[in-house]
């Protein structure tokens, strides 16, 4: 995985792409698994910011913004007829950014301060040196011990995922009695707003994998895990 196919998977995800490019991105996410894991984990940040963007918070500073602009129509007409703009409509928000630059950045810097706090996420940093080790409880299966596998009936991985988040590794190793060995990689960790975001991919030696996150607010112990 390259930085061109990164770019061009990022492409896909906005539909900007034309039919070749398409195609394109189509055939590496199914030959490339590391970009696939890059696309889905792409495609969930871009979600979650586009939520935040059309959140209540942010529709609310757009409403607030227009109603000062249409409260400020009649000072600023006055302004605009001295020097001879008697037609000037301050309805049109492009215009009274084209005629008041001073009142643009003031915009941009109250938007800022509302919406940006709210995009700004700090890393959780990890140990990546030691790999943590651990124990699979006995889970009971239809089959044999080698139908046991990371996607079997009645396995449920999130304890498993919430011990290794627990113990400030990146990733770690489990194990079962009967041979199974889970593998848990945290390829992405970090905070926004009250909340911690674990991104990450589960294995085992069976060929099996599926991703996941898990999601923690500040004022509560227990995590969402999502899959």
């Amino acid at each position: 995985m390259n930085e061109e196919d990164q770019i061009l998977i990022l492409d896909y995800i906005d539909g900007e792409l034309d039919g070749p490019g398409q195609d394109k991105a189509l055939e590496l996410l199914a030959t490339d698994s590391e970009l696939k894991a890059f696309y889905e984990q792409s495609k969930i940040t871009v979600n979650q910011l586009q939520g935040e963007l059309n959140s209540p918070q942010a529709l609310a500073m757009e409403e607030r913004l227009r109603d000062f602009v249409l409260s400020h129509e009649k000072e600023r007409f006055s302004i605009a007829s001295t020097f001879g703009l008697n037609n000037f409509s301050f309805k049109n928000l492009g215009s009274v950014l084209s005629f008041n630059n001073a009142l643009v950045a003031s915009f941009s810097f109250a938007f800022a301060l509302m919406v940006a706090p709210s995009l700004i996420q700090q890393n959780i940093n990890l140990n990546s040196s030691t790999l943590y080790e651990g124990e699979i409880v006995s889970f009971s299966t239809r089959g044999s011990a080698e139908d046991e596998s990371l996607i079997s009936e009645g396995f449920f991985t999130d304890g498993y995922i919430i011990e290794l988040i627990s113990s400030e590794s990146k990733s770690g190793k489990f194990v079962s009695s009967k041979g199974l060995i889970v593998t848990i990689s945290i390829t992405d960790s970090f905070k926004r707003r009250d909340k911690s975001y674990y991104y990450g991919v589960l294995s085992d030696n069976k060929g099996n994998e599926k991703q996941f996150v898990a999601t923690r607010s500040s004022d509560s112990e227990s995590y969402i895990i999502g899959y």
